[in-house]
């Protein structure tokens, strides 16, 4: 059969199929499949010698992405879960988060986990004594890998996903983007983000090559490697549009996924004029990443994608498929959130219509200024219009007269007058709506801004003021 079902084991039915095309590449070496095989076979074996077994969690703290899919695919192989964690969380974050998943092993580089056993990948990674033979089929409904949500609006979460989960996520979403062997998908997106870990799963369900690369994004890596497809969130798009080398007439890549935060339509404009076929992307870690996906040359809204479903229930998204994570990691187990008809409450509010899909916010986020409901994404999504702001995040500050009032923590891309902003907003925002205070968006340590953390930085009036002139 020369058909990927749920049940193959996906690197074993390369193997059988196109083992000599190129499956993985670094900086150093290429892998064709067989030797990604032959590689992960001689790691199952090392990680079966030190105890690892069928349903054993396995924590990764790494900036190493090579190593880390290599241990991915050993963990799918064995049946264990794949955990990988934040390398930029504190050390208390990653031993509680280590601790909620009752991890017996972990592997790191750099950073320790008292009272696990710290797994070793050998002189070179994969090397060691022993044999292990890749399975012709997976259980493709038992755990197989964990991510922690990025908290921004509560508490990190657990989410579980199974291979089934993964497999029909990468079939979906090859599909819209028409992945196809021989090309390639850069790794720009960390493996502890459901978005880098389906880069890994696209390509191996394609037959397509993923490329990771320890050297900065830019125009010359994208040209050296051959990328033809490349996820980004808005600030990587943004900073390589200032490159007039960032250009399909001068690169082979042709395919843009953007995703992770809200994105300005001028930036998606700038690239679809330079010719790249562009395409955003909604999604959640529970999904297992992309729900619907807009091509921006073709579609007005978001397409629903193959294996998703979606409904609108008082103006919030459910949603259910194949794609819908396994639960939960908590104390009692695995906990499934959805109702009894397998839908499950986004969080989100949009308007479904078809397979057209549009999203409003998080209902989480809403707040109530004077009587009317404010959703933060709207005021973001004008403020990015303006040239001179890069990122916006809005968040309610209490107000004693309206209860609450919208500030936006702003990071500028050049000087800003503050009368020629308030004159941009005033076009499309009622008064209501606009920001009474702007600061200083600090430094990201993640793909996308964390409005609880933001928060604290108002609660505790530690937040800067941002140089906007005339304020």
């Amino acid at each position: 059969m020369n058909a990927l079902l749920p049940h193959h084991n996906p690197l074993w039915f390369r193997c059988q199929h196109d083992g000599n095309a190129l499956a993985l590449l670094n900086d150093q070496r290429s892998y064709s499949f067989r030797q990604l095989a032959n590689e992960v076979a001689q790691l199952c074996a090392s990680l079966e010698r030190q105890g690892v077994s069928s349903g054993d969690p396995v924590v990764v703290i790494s900036n190493k992405a090579t190593a880390q899919l290599l241990l991915q695919l050993s963990c799918l192989q064995l049946g264990a879960i794949f955990c990988p964690l934040s390398f930029h969380q504190p050390q208390s974050a990653l031993e509680a988060m280590a601790a909620k998943l009752g991890a017996r092993f972990y592997w790191s580089d750099d950073h320790q986990l008292p009272g696990l056993q710290a797994l070793t990948l050998g002189d070179g990674v994969g090397e060691g004594e022993g044999s292990f033979t890749l399975p012709a089929h997976l259980n493709s409904k038992q755990a197989n890998s964990v991510v922690f949500t990025s908290g921004s609006s509560g508490a990190p979460k657990a989410v579980v996903h199974s291979w089934s989960n993964h497999f029909f996520s990468a079939l979906g979403s090859n599909k819209g983007l028409s992945l196809k062997p021989g090309e390639r998908w850069l790794l720009s997106l960390p493996l502890f983000h459901i978005g880098g870990q389906a880069i890994l799963w696209r390509c191996l369900v394609a037959g397509a090559a993923v490329v990771t690369s320890s050297h900065n994004l830019n125009t010359q890596l994208l040209a050296k490697q051959g990328i033809t497809h490349l996820s980004l969130v808005p600030t990587q798009l943004y900073r390589l549009l200032r490159d007039p080398g960032f250009n399909p007439t001068q690169l082979p890549l042709r395919k843009l996924l953007i995703g992770g935060a809200s994105c300005e339509e001028s930036l998606l404009e700038q690239a679809i004029n330079r010719g790249f076929e562009v395409y955003s992307s909604y999604g959640s870690s529970e999904l297992c990443s992309q729900i619907a996906t807009r091509n921006h040359r073709i579609h007005e809204h978001y397409q629903v994608l193959p294996f998703r479903q979606a409904k609108q229930v008082n103006g919030e998204l459910y949603l259910k498929g194949e794609t819908l994570f396994m639960g939960y990691w908590g104390a009692q187990g695995i906990k499934r959130p959805e109702d009894g008809e397998g839908w499950f409450n986004s969080g989100d509010r949009g308007e479904v219509q078809g397979s057209d899909l549009q999203i409003f916010g998080r209902s989480s986020n809403m707040f109530i200024s004077g009587g009317e409901n404010i959703q933060p994404e709207e005021i973001e999504q004008v403020l990015l219009q303006h040239p001179s702001i890069e990122q916006a995040v809005v968040l309610p500050q209490p107000n004693p007269e309206y209860g609450h009032r919208p500030v936006a923590f702003v990071q500028l891309a050049a000087g800003l007058n503050y009368n020629e902003l308030e004159a941009h907003l005033r076009q499309q925002l009622a008064g209501l709506k606009l920001p009474v205070r702007y600061y200083e968006l600090p430094p990201l340590r993640s793909l996308k801004p964390q409005r609880q953390n933001l928060q604290k930085l108002l609660s505790r009036d530690q937040a800067q003021p941002a140089s906007i002139e005339g304020l």
